[in-house]
Formats: C-alpha cells, structure tokens, sequence
C-alpha cells in the first residue's frame, strides 16, 4: 500500500497551506481520496501534481 499524507502533511511538503490543499482538492486540481470525512493524498500524486505545475509554470529566474 502506498503512503497517504494528510493535508497538512502534503501543505507542510510544498510549503503551502492547508487552506490551499483543501481549495486544490476542491477545485480537483489535486487528486485526493476521501476516507470518511477526512481527505487522505498518495504521495505519488503529490509527486506528480508538482511536475504537472512545474511544466505548465516553467521558472524564469537565472539569465534576462
């Protein structure tokens, strides 16, 4: 079975915070998994999630 985070977790990991996770969730910008009430995020989607935003927002900081 693969690791879950709970949504702090996963805020506390891309130094966001839980209100952000919770409207990506919302929003199915990230993909969670209901477990009860509570929201539960694989950590392979959290991987994935990043890479989706780092390729659609590719940084422009270094040379002008």
């Amino acid at each position: 079975m693969e690791k879950l985070l709970k949504p702090e977790e996963a805020a506390t990991c891309l130094a966001v915070s839980r209100k952000t996770i919770r409207l990506w969730l919302a929003n199915r910008k990230l993909k969670g998994v209901r477990v009860g009430r509570l929201w539960r995020i694989s950590a392979r989607e959290l991987d994935e999630f990043v890479k989706r935003s780092t390729a659609a927002n590719p940084s422009q900081g270094g040379g002008k």
